[in-house]
């Protein structure tokens, strides 16, 4: 790879991640909360946004510790909403796609 390829390409990647700074600031503007989930084993959170940490109540190192990694564990007390959650993503599994999207309850420190 020659020196001009590599300039664009790190040009690019600096125009992406300010997109991508921008998207989420316009989505925690507008309070949609955005969720990075890893779709293995007990679907750990790897990521949230910041209208996400306001609406569940809970800091990423408050969640951490009463939740550890367990997605279920967060959802406990509101089955059905998780049933929700698991049901898509195990679509998502089965379509092999990478995202989705979806309106969703979730539980805060307060209940609903």
């Amino acid at each position: 790879m020659g020196k001009n390829e590599l300039d664009l390409l790190k040009k690019q990647n600096r125009e992406l991640r300010q997109d991508i700074g921008e998207y989420d600031m316009l989505m925690d503007s507008a309070g949609v909360c955005i969720a990075k989930i890893r779709l293995t084993r007990g679907y750990p959170l790897e990521w949230c946004n910041e209208a996400m940490v306001r609406a569940i109540g809970y800091t990423k190192e408050a969640y951490e510790a009463r939740f550890g990694q367990e997605l279920s564990a967060f959802f406990q007390g509101y089955e059905r909403e998780y049933a929700v959650l698991e049901a898509e993503m195990r679509t998502a599994l089965a379509a092999r796609r990478r995202r989705f999207d979806m309106l969703l309850r979730i539980p805060t420190r307060t209940g609903f």
